[in-house]
């Protein structure tokens, strides 16, 4: 299975793989806790300029995750939770990345 994107779509976070085929897969993860949240995000200013989303290196942002959750290992502070969430925005992007 070879990785070929991934992107921080505030939305959600996707990782899309190729296997050897060429079929692709995604995974991905929901950031908003209500569909209202991610509805409001939809309809902004932000989305508008940039509905695919921002690349990312998964590796580093699952290792934040991980060292910043609770004692309990799974709930991170509200702070941290949303800021982790956030994607870094990079301007207009209107176009898939190449090669996807």
């Amino acid at each position: 299975m070879l990785r070929s994107l991934q992107l921080h779509l505030t939305t959600l976070i996707s990782r899309y793989y190729r296997d050897p085929d060429g079929n692709k897969i995604e995974l991905q993860v929901d950031n908003y806790d209500s569909k209202e949240a991610a509805d409001a995000f939809m309809t902004g200013d932000l989305f508008a300029v940039n509905p695919i989303g921002s690349d990312f290196d998964p590796e580093p942002w699952a290792a934040e995750v991980l060292s910043t959750s609770g004692a309990n290992g799974n709930t991170l502070a509200p702070e941290e939770d949303k800021r982790l969430k956030t994607r870094q925005e990079i301007g207009t992007r209107l176009e898939v990345p190449e090669g996807f």
